[in-house]
This record gives C-alpha cells, sequence and structure tokens, in this order.
C-alpha cells in the first residue's frame, strides 16, 4: 500500500511540473521577428521598442542590419547612425558615440545631405556639445605649488 501511495505521489508531482513547465514556456516573451521579414519602418519600430526596454544592444542590432540590408535608404541611413550614437552615448561610451556623431555630421557636408532630415544633424550637434562640455567641466585643472 505504502508503494502505491508513493507512486501516485511521484506520478501527481511528475504531471504538476510538466503543466507548470508548460504554462511557463508558454507565457514567455514572443520570439524575435525574422529580420528579413521587416519592413525598414518595421525594423525601426523593433529598434525603438528594445531601445524603450533599455535593451540598447538589441536596437543597435537591429539599426546595423538596417544599414547593411537597405544600402539606398540614403536619408533612413543617418537617421539609424545617429540612433547608433546616440545608444551608445546612452551605454555610457562617449568616445566611441563622439566619434560616431562626428562621422555623421560630416555626412552633412556633402552634396547628398540635400535630402537627408534635418533632425539628425540637429540632435547629434546637441548631443556632441553637451558630450564636450561634460568632458571639459569633469577636467580638473592641474594643482598649482604654492609659493
Amino acid at each position: 500500500m505504502k508503494c502505491r501511495n508513493l507512486f501516485s505521489y511521484l506520478t501527481a508531482a511528475i504531471v504538476v511540473s510538466i503543466l507548470s513547465f508548460s504554462i511557463l514556456a508558454s507565457c514567455a516573451s514572443e520570439p524575435e521577428p525574422v529580420l528579413s521579414d521587416l519592413t525598414p519602418a518595421q525594423i525601426f519600430q523593433q529598434a525603438q521598442e528594445a531601445a524603450s526596454n533599455d535593451k540598447f544592444q538589441r536596437a543597435i542590432e537591429y539599426y546595423h542590419y538596417f544599414l547593411d540590408s537597405y544600402p539606398n535608404e540614403t536619408s533612413r541611413r543617418v537617421e539609424a547612425e545617429y540612433e547608433i550614437a546616440f545608444l551608445i552615448h546612452k551605454m555610457g561610451n562617449d568616445q566611441e558615440a563622439l566619434r560616431l556623431f562626428d562621422a555623421l555630421l560630416e555626412k552633412y557636408r556633402s552634396e547628398e545631405a540635400a535630402v537627408y532630415p534635418q533632425w539628425p544633424k540637429v540632435l547629434a550637434t546637441k548631443v556632441s556639445e553637451e558630450i564636450r562640455q561634460q568632458q571639459q567641466g569633469n577636467q580638473t585643472p592641474p594643482a598649482t605649488e604654492a609659493e
């Protein structure tokens, strides 16, 4: 009789474990979309959602995928490049962010710049100036010796 009760208990425990695992697996977050199935607008949307959820590296991956996949989307490319630079800034890598902002701003000096949206230029200028001011403010002048 004791074996039968033990067997019933173990069977019930296994069933409960399987059901619990099934429920947890079904509650998992949605799988990442297949990038090749997404339009440029959808890629930007996925990147923005990732950034909103503090998944900055994932957002950067989306923007890089866009840059690699849509080389002829000239005006959207500068938007993606701005977003990458800004996310890198948010991640705390200001030197790399400045390098990327400067490269982006250099593109606005070309003839192609006439078709670029202006907001990436405006924001890149503003954020890069803020970073530089902050870096200058963090530099303390060398101490002078008392005479």
